[in-house]
C-alpha cells in the first residue's frame, strides 16, 4: 500500500434551476442558512477573479455561498461540522470487492449559482483514518456511486441497518434548497434521480517508486483511477502509458501531476524529504489547488452545463420545423423559443465563455486542458450553427411577411390609382360635355390607361425582384 500524507476531496453536484437569477439570490440571502464565500482565487486576471463573487455586480456571472454551522440545522444537512458519517458498501457478493466501510466528515458545504440557470452543490469530504491511496480510491468509487444507490450512508454511531441508500442521506437538505432556487433537476430525465457526480481530488503521497518506469506506470494508473472515480480493479489502456498520446495528464513540475477527465480532476503530489517542499505542498499549493485551480474547474463546468441547457432547449424544438414551420399550430411559441435560443447563445459567448483567465502559465495550461477535455469550443460551435439555422427559418418567415405586405400594398395602390385616373378622366370629359357623344372612345381610353398603369407597376416590381422572391420561396 502507498502511504498517504494528506488529502481532500470535493464532491461536485450540478443542478438546473428555474427561478430568476436575482430572485434566487434574494431568496438565499433571506434564508439565513448561507453566507457569502469570501475566498478568492490567486493570480487571475482582475475581471476573471470577480466572475464568481460573494455578491452580485455587473461584472459577475455567478455567486458563491458557504453553509453556516447554524444553517446545517435549519437546512436539514444530515451532518454537523464536527460530526462523522459512515460510507458503507455491502452485499455485493463479489469476493474481489469485499464489503467496505470508511468514516468521513464534511467540513464545508458550498453553493454556486450562475446566471445561466446552472448551479453546483459542493461537499468538502475528508476521510478519517485513510492511511493509504488504495483506501481513498475505493472510498471515492463508492462516493461517486451514491447517486445510483449502490452505497449506504449513516451517521457515526448509528446502526448500519439504519443507513440510507446513497443520496437519500441528503434528501431533506435538497428539499430545503428546492424552494429557494426552484430546483428543476440534477440534469437527469427524472427529477429525483442523481446519477452524475464529479470528484475533485488533491492527494499528497509520502513517496513514489524509484525507477522511472515504475514511477511513470504508478502515476498513470493512479491518475486514471482518481480522475474517473474507479477502484483498483480498473486498468488503463496501453495508450494511457504513452505521454505523447495521453492528453488527459499534465505535469508542470517533477513531483506534481494532474489528471483531467469528464468525470473529475485529480492532483497527486509527492513529498521529497525537503521540509520546505513539504510546507509548500501542505500549505501554499494546497490553498492554490482548493481555491484557484478549483475556481477554474467550476468556471469550466459552468460553461459545460450552460451549453447543456442550451442544447436541451434546442432539442425541444419540434423536428417538424425542418419541414414547414408555417404548418405548425404553435408557430408563435416556437418562434419565441428560437429567438430566446439566439439570445442565449449570444449571451454565452459574451458573458461566460472565456479562453484567457490568468497570467500564471500553470493556471492557463490547466484551464486550457479542462476546455479541451470538456470539448467546449466544439459544443459551442455546433450549437451556434444549429441555432443560426433555426434562426434562418424565422428570417425566411419574416421575409415572406414583408413580401406579402409589399405585394398587398402594391395591389391596393394599383386599385387606388386606376380608380383615381378613371374618376378624374370621367369628370374631365363630363365637364367638356363629351361623354354622351364619345362613349366608345372614352371606354377605350380608360382601358388603355389601366393597361399602361399595370405594365408600369409590373415593371417596377420586377426590378425590385419581389415577384422573383415569391416564385423562389
Amino acid at each position: 500500500m502507498v502511504a498517504l500524507h494528506d488529502h481532500f476531496v470535493k464532491l461536485v453536484i450540478p443542478f438546473e434551476y428555474s427561478k430568476e437569477y436575482t430572485d434566487a439570490i434574494t431568496a438565499i440571502n433571506a434564508a439565513v442558512c448561507w453566507e457569502p464565500n469570501t475566498r478568492v482565487p490567486r493570480d487571475m486576471f482582475l475581471h476573471i477573479k470577480h466572475l464568481i463573487s460573494s455578491e452580485t455586480s455587473n461584472n459577475s456571472i455567478g455567486v458563491s455561498y458557504v453553509l453556516t454551522a447554524a444553517g446545517r440545522l435549519t437546512c436539514n444537512f444530515p451532518l454537523l461540522k464536527d460530526q462523522a458519517g459512515v460510507l458503507l458498501k455491502k452485499g455485493s457478493g463479489d469476493p474481489e470487492l469485499p464489503d467496505f466501510e470508511i468514516k468521513f466528515t464534511v467540513p464545508e458545504v458550498y453553493l454556486f449559482l450562475f446566471e445561466t440557470q446552472v448551479g453546483f452543490i459542493i461537499l468538502d469530504i475528508k476521510y478519517i483514518e485513510s492511511g493509504s491511496l488504495e483506501v481513498v480510491e475505493m472510498a471515492n468509487h463508492q462516493l461517486k456511486k451514491i447517486g445510483l444507490s449502490r452505497s449506504f450512508i449513516c451517521r457515526d454511531g448509528e446502526k448500519p441497518e439504519k443507513a440510507k441508500k446513497g443520496i437519500g442521506f441528503f434528501d431533506r437538505f435538497f428539499e430545503s434548497l428546492k424552494p429557494l432556487v426552484s430546483l428543476v433537476s440534477f440534469f437527469e430525465e427524472q427529477e429525483r434521480m442523481l446519477r452524475h457526480l464529479y470528484l475533485f481530488n488533491y492527494l499528497i503521497l509520502d513517496h513514489l517508486p524509484e525507477s522511472d518506469t515504475e514511477k511513470n506506470n504508478f502515476i498513470v494508473e493512479t491518475l486514471f483511477r482518481l480522475r474517473n472515480g474507479f477502484h483498483a480493479h480498473y486498468r488503463p489502456s496501453k495508450k494511457e502509458y504513452d505521454p505523447e498520446s495521453n492528453s488527459q495528464v499534465l505535469s508542470f513540475v517533477y513531483n506534481i501531476f494532474w489528471g483531467v477527465s469528464q468525470e473529475g480532476v485529480a492532483c497527486v503530489a509527492c513529498l521529497t524529504g525537503d521540509s520546505r517542499q513539504t510546507h509548500f505542498l501542505t500549505h501554499i499549493f494546497n490553498y492554490n489547488v482548493e481555491n484557484s485551480y478549483f475556481y477554474l474547474y467550476i468556471l469550466a463546468m459552468a460553461q459545460r452545463f450552460s451549453l447543456l441547457i442550451i442544447a436541451k432547449k434546442t432539442a425541444d424544438i419540434p423536428p417538424e420545423i425542418r419541414g414547414s414551420i408555417e404548418e405548425l399550430k404553435n408557430k408563435k411559441e416556437i418562434i419565441c423559443a428560437i429567438d430566446a435560443l439566439r439570445q442565449d447563445i449570444v449571451l454565452y459567448g459574451l458573458r461566460i465563455n472565456y479562453s484567457q483567465v490568468s497570467y500564471n502559465f500553470h493556471y492557463t495550461l490547466f484551464y486550457e486542458k479542462l476546455r479541451e477535455v470538456f470539448r467546449l469550443d466544439y459544443q459551442h460551435t455546433e450549437l451556434d450553427t444549429e441555432v443560426k439555422n433555426l434562426g434562418a427559418l424565422i428570417d425566411i418567415i419574416e421575409q415572406k411577411k414583408r413580401i406579402n405586405f409589399e405585394l398587398n400594398a402594391a395591389v391596393a395602390l394599383l386599385v387606388f390609382a386606376v380608380v383615381s385616373v378613371l374618376s378624374d378622366g370621367l369628370s374631365f370629359f363630363q365637364f367638356m360635355n363629351l361623354f354622351d357623344t364619345h362613349r366608345p372612345l372614352l371606354s377605350l381610353t380608360g382601358l388603355i390607361l389601366v393597361v399602361v398603369i399595370v405594365l408600369m407597376l409590373f415593371r417596377y416590381f420586377l426590378k425590385k425582384d419581389v415577384l422573383f422572391n415569391i416564385r423562389k420561396r
